[in-house]
């Protein structure tokens, strides 16, 4: 199902990076602002891990995993 939630700010806060060889870890909360398919303001909190590996030079999201917190 696609999302048709309209989101008016996304800000990340609370980050935290940790780097292990060839892998990073962020974690950190996102604090999203919006109007869901209804029309109905949200106002969200979603706690979140990504994981990303350094490939040919470069990072990449291997995954990413977020809670929401309320």
């Amino acid at each position: 199902k696609a999302d048709k939630s309209v989101y008016e700010s996304a800000q990340p806060t609370d980050m935290n990076i940790r780097i292990e060889g060839n892998s990073a870890y962020v974690t950190g909360i996102y604090h999203l602002k919006g109007r869901d398919e209804k029309g109905q303001p949200f106002d969200r909190r979603i706690s979140f891990t990504d994981t990303h590996i350094k490939r040919d030079g470069r990072r990449q999201v291997r995954a990413s995993q977020g809670t929401l917190i309320r």
